[in-house]
């Protein structure tokens, strides 16, 4: 019986903590901001914005494609940067979503639709890009709304 009140007790702890709920509530690591739906923000990698209203958290993961033609050079194709994003809705779970520079640049979680408006800094012939120097401009809307 002891074991049972006590396993009840941790069980009982855990489900306080947010932590445990939601992966990455508002207490992660990086840096966030809070926004609401219909609004442009931008995230940096690393960094999450928070949708109180709707329970929803959007983090900005990495750019695990980075191809687009840079400045100064002449190529045949504009290329393309993939940006990966971790998105979360409270008590239903999260996923990661990839949105394209050229296509597709919309995916749907849930009953939102996440729209990936601009990358940036744009590549420069001959120059290194610095991961943390990339911003993605993005936008959530209620997938009913368009």
């Amino acid at each position: 019986m002891k074991k049972y009140l006590w396993l009840l007790s941790v069980v009982t702890i855990l489900g306080c903590d947010n932590r445990f709920i939601d992966p990455f509530s508002g207490a992660s690591s990086g840096k966030s901001q809070s926004t609401d739906l219909d609004e442009h923000f931008i995230l940096s990698i690393g960094e999450t914005a928070i949708f109180e209203n709707e329970g929803v958290n959007v983090r900005f993961e990495s750019v695990p494609t980075e191809s687009r033609c840079p400045d100064g050079a002449l190529c045949f194709w504009e290329g393309e940067a993939i940006v990966k994003l971790q998105i979360a809705k409270s008590g239903m779970g999260s996923t990661t979503i990839e949105l394209n520079t050229t296509q597709p640049r919309m995916a749907k979680f849930f009953s939102y639709t996440v729209e990936l408006l601009e990358l940036s800094p744009h590549p420069v012939l001959d120059q290194q890009l610095d991961a943390s120097a990339y911003r993605a401009s993005l936008i959530i809307k209620k997938a009913n709304d368009q």
